[in-house]
């Protein structure tokens, strides 16, 4: 065991809620099932779900200004994005796959703020992107 210094124990408690909720109920019928369901979810959805797997299998998160640049849309459209996905899970009762975090950042001006992020959790994005269909594979006759 590793010793949690005291101010930041809330924060230590909190990412492993996250943790143990967001694996709970994702095992392979159910990412595979989801998988199958992003080929009718539209492209913005495919790429905004593969961007933050990507991003969590290497323990990172993606900041919705990112996700908003890289899909050239509006913040608000990656707003509506998560709620979809997300609701998408809830009908299909499983955990809800992209979750909403703050990442602490320096202005430019010296000043701390907190930046809105985008997360999966890294074992739920490695099964994702395991499964994950291959695009513009070419098919050619023997």
């Amino acid at each position: 065991m590793v010793p949690v210094p005291e101010q930041h124990l809330a924060e230590f408690r909190s990412g492993l809620m996250r943790l143990t909720l967001g694996m709970a109920g994702w095992d392979e019928a159910s990412v595979g099932a989801f998988v199958a369901g992003l080929e009718a979810a539209g492209e913005p959805t495919r790429l905004l779900v593969k961007m933050v797997a990507e991003a969590a299998a290497d323990h990172d998160r993606v900041p919705y200004t990112d996700a908003a640049k890289a899909l050239d849309v509006e913040l608000g459209d990656v707003l509506l994005l998560v709620t979809e996905i997300n609701d998408r899970c809830r009908r299909a009762e499983v955990p809800l796959l992209l979750i909403t975090d703050t990442s602490s950042t320096v202005r430019a001006d010296g000043t701390p703020s907190a930046v809105p992020v985008l997360a999966i959790v890294a074992p739920v994005a490695k099964k994702l992107l395991d499964l994950w269909p291959p695009t513009n594979r070419s098919v050619t006759n023997p």
